[in-house]
């Protein structure tokens, strides 16, 4: 009982779960042949190549004796807000004030906090992020709230 209760372990059925899900999903599609790979092809390899990582990860765990780290409440509950707020003020008030909210709640989690540092991520991100999303793919992303 021990062997379950392991990080890598945990790990690897995390793996294992997902890779179900894409396999399990995937026979909805054809999977066509290797010369000509059909829409179901490419989730199927993957999904199978997701479920061997993750049993070497649990085989790996046999010789770990790591146990599994003590959670981090605060960390937990303020990254997921941090998200949520991201998810839910993307539209209103657009991608750059929504970064930075992103990029400050999430560092509250921290013991203590840098805003020097903290600022230079959150300018960062938002850089890459309109770099990627509204430069490279063309997406009708609102940078600020009163573009448009």
């Amino acid at each position: 009982m021990n062997f379950l209760i392991k990080r890598d372990v945990l790990a690897g059925l995390m793996c294992l779960m997902v890779s179900a899900l894409v396999l399990w999903e995937g026979q909805n599609y054809t999977q066509g042949t290797l010369q000509s790979m059909g829409p179901g092809y490419l989730p199927r390899v993957l999904g199978l190549g997701l479920a061997g990582c993750g049993l070497l990860i649990m085989l790996s765990a046999l010789r770990s004796s790591e146990a599994l780290p003590k959670l981090n409440v605060r960390a937990f509950c303020l990254v997921t807000l941090a998200i949520l707020v991201f998810a839910f003020t993307l539209n209103w008030l657009g991608l750059f004030l929504a970064t930075f909210l992103l990029v400050f709640i999430s560092s509250l989690s921290e013991k203590r906090l840098r805003f020097r540092v903290t600022g230079l991520l959150a300018l960062a991100l938002c850089g890459l992020s309109y770099l990627i999303f509204i430069v490279g793919l063309n997406m009708p992303i609102r940078l600020f709230p009163w573009s448009f």
